[in-house]
């Protein structure tokens, strides 16, 4: 076996602004339920932005974190939609 690329993980902090608007745009778009903070069983491309740039990254959004690149993998429209909302209110409350 060949090891073709390496993805470090990543972590960023739960005070940095980018992670404030997120969690504060999830509560207010499902009534105040608490968002939950940890890893996700995979890698993103943020993982690169990371390393190369610093950038912090945060992954979020519409689905079972589970399934992801499966055959039958699916997301609920309701779910997009919800997740639309989410990404404009946390990009309005980041940018100020």
């Amino acid at each position: 076996m060949d090891v073709l690329e390496v993805r470090h993980p990543t972590k960023t902090d739960r005070d940095h602004p980018i992670v404030q608007a997120l969690g504060s745009a999830y509560s207010s778009i499902t009534n105040n339920k608490e968002p939950t903070y940890g890893g996700v069983p995979g890698s993103t491309d943020g993982t690169i932005l990371n390393a190369r740039k610093g950038i912090p990254i945060v992954t979020c959004g519409p689905g079972d974190i589970y399934i992801p690149h499966h055959v039958d993998e699916w997301v609920s429209i309701d779910e997009i939609k919800q997740a639309v909302r989410m990404y404009v209110l946390a990009a309005m409350r980041y940018l100020g």
